[in-house]
Formats: C-alpha cells, structure tokens, sequence
C-alpha cells in the first residue's frame, strides 16, 4: 500500500509509484483536488501481456475505434486495451478508493496504532463460546 498524493501514468495501464506523500489528494480522473486529506491506493508492476480478450461488437462501433485509434496513431489493439485498462482502474477506483480528511486519517492511523483493550463483554462472550466449543 502507497500513501501519494499524485497518480501519474508513466506508459498506459501503468502507474508510477510515489511513496510517503501527503497533501493535496483526489487527483484522479474525476474527482475534485481537495487540500486537507490523503490517498492511499495500491500500485502493481506492469505483467508481460499474455493472455487474450475478444470482444464482438458492431461494425459502427469497430469504425469508430478504429479511427479513433488512428487520430492517436496506436493499434487498435492498443488502443481497445489502454481504454479497457483505464475503465477497469476507474470502476476499481470507485469500489475501492476511501477518501479521509486528513485529521480523520491521523485519527485513523492513531488508533489502528494503540494498544487494544479488550471489552469485558467481549471477553466474557468469547469464554463462553469456548465452553461451549469444549476449547475451554
């Protein structure tokens, strides 16, 4: 897990790592930079590609792709998986991307960091459900 405050692609469907930084957050693609929080997202190297994809689609649509491919000059190949890998990190994104103010994740880190005092109601609890289990 990387704490950043900036995402920038370093090729397509690759991010490039910045580790330790805080300040100004939310720079991802449709979302608003706000000054008081920080990001944490996960990063991941870039994997030979392998496996394949296909997809059917109408002709209208392989048109469009196609020249669209062209005006950015990249295969279609290229061009489909780049815009596939990019929607699929947006949705990703969206599931999995917690945004905190800042003092709400110091609060945060704070108390993942101290000590834990078990509640006696829990501990009971647990006793029991030992005995009942026979681990007790």
């Amino acid at each position: 897990m990387i704490l950043a405050d900036r995402v920038t692609k370093a090729e397509p469907g690759q991010m490039r790592r910045s580790a330790n930084v805080t300040g100004p957050c939310a720079t991802w693609p449709g979302l608003t930079p706000e000054p008081w929080c920080r990001t944490i997202f996960r990063t991941g190297d870039k994997l030979a590609a392998t496996d394949r994809l296909e997809v059917r689609l109408a002709a209208d649509a392989k048109q469009r792709i196609e020249l669209a491919a062209r005006l950015r000059d990249v295969s279609v190949g290229e061009f489909v998986r780049t815009a596939a890998e990019e929607e699929a990190e947006a949705v990703l994104r969206d599931q999995t991307v917690t945004i905190l103010p800042a003092d709400d994740f110091d609060r945060l880190l704070a108390a993942l960091d101290a000590p834990v005092t078990p509640a006696p109601a829990l501990v009971a609890a647990a006793r029991r459900a030992g005995k009942i289990l026979g681990h007790a």
